[in-house]
């Protein structure tokens, strides 16, 4: 089992990572808080910051039929 904090380093790196994608640069990310942690569908919602420009990012949980 993880500590909390590990599993907050995990989504922070997964962040960094997304955002790499768009062009931004991932030194440059604030994470402000995580949204909608208790949601149905277990996607990840998060409040972050980027080159002083605010932005909401979702990460978007992917199951295979059959597994979780």
């Amino acid at each position: 089992m993880q500590k909390k904090g590990g599993a907050m380093m995990e989504k922070v790196q997964l962040l960094q990572n997304s955002i790499k994608q768009y062009g931004l640069n991932p030194n440059q990310l604030v994470f402000e808080k995580e949204l909608h942690s208790t949601s149905w569908h277990g996607d990840l919602h998060f409040k972050i910051h980027v080159d002083n420009k605010s932005y909401s990012a979702r990460l978007i949980t992917f199951t295979i039929q059959g597994h979780l």
